[in-house]
């Protein structure tokens, strides 16, 4: 797939994190392999916090598909 989405965090000129969001729900869900599975599914959310040094830390998701139904789970 050619899809490299990123959620990279900045602070000033530092990156705190830079996270490989196509390959996250690529990896968790075998319901979604192609580009199109990806368009089938129009809300990602994914949850992050911070830890005790100030970094950032991926703790959850849920992913809504057209008919409304979701799929939460551990990426």
């Amino acid at each position: 797939m050619g899809d490299d989405t990123r959620l990279s965090i900045l602070n000033g000129k530092d990156i705190e994190l830079d996270d490989h969001l196509t390959g996250r729900i690529l990896a968790a869900y075998e319901e979604i392999t192609t580009n199109h599975d990806l368009d089938r599914h129009y809300i990602y959310e994914l949850y992050y916090e911070t830890n005790y040094r100030g970094g950032w830390v991926f703790i959850g998701n849920n992913i809504k598909d057209w008919d409304g139904t979701t799929m939460p789970g551990e990426l």
